[in-house]
């Protein structure tokens, strides 16, 4: 079984700002996500049998194909928590792409992902980059008071990228193991 997502990259100089978060002072204990592994999942898999990876890719192609989604811009605007200001759980930057190919993307994908047997999603996507998770503590509204206004940049997205994940000691690694490049 593999643990599998489709994701975007943003573009290096704005994960290299991006970045500079998590060497804010914040009175918590927080676990930020590296530089490396900044990634925007468009659709979320979950474990899938090796076997299907050719049909995924197939599905991949089939957006390709159908040259409705890319190229696209996205910038990475804005901060926000969940679940809450007074108990966040998650710190994460916004992401802002007003022509809707990415949330067209993520549609698309979904409904094709279902006929392979992957659970549809049950809430409407939310584009957004998860740069720390808190452990203790509640950096919620210096959070926000620090990047809820920052422009990150922005990124020309042309490729989707299916990931494999894996849960080691020292943290996620994300695999690529088929990109998705438009013509």
């Amino acid at each position: 079984m593999l643990r599998l997502f489709i994701a975007v990259n943003l573009s290096a100089p704005v994960v290299d700002k991006i970045a500079t978060v998590s060497r804010g002072k914040f009175d918590a204990n927080i676990v930020w996500t590296r530089p490396e592994n900044l990634h925007l999942t468009v659709k979320f898999l979950g474990p899938t049998e090796k076997e299907k990876l050719p049909r995924i890719i197939e599905v991949l192609e089939a957006v390709r194909e159908a040259g409705i989604y890319f190229p696209f811009q996205l910038t990475a605007k804005g901060a926000g928590v969940f679940p809450s200001e007074n108990s966040p759980k998650v710190l994460w930057i916004g992401i802002h792409e007003p022509e809707g190919k990415l949330a067209a993307t993520a549609a698309g994908l979904d409904e094709r992902l279902a006929a392979l047997g992957v659970a549809r999603e049950t809430r409407e996507y939310s584009p957004h980059l998860t740069v720390g998770r808190v452990k203790r503590g509640n950096p919620g509204r210096r959070f926000l008071a620090a990047y809820s206004k920052v422009d990150f940049g922005t990124s020309l997205v042309s490729e989707l990228v299916l990931y494999a994940s894996e849960t080691l000691p020292a943290g996620a690694r994300y695999t690529p193991l088929f990109v998705l490049k438009t013509p």
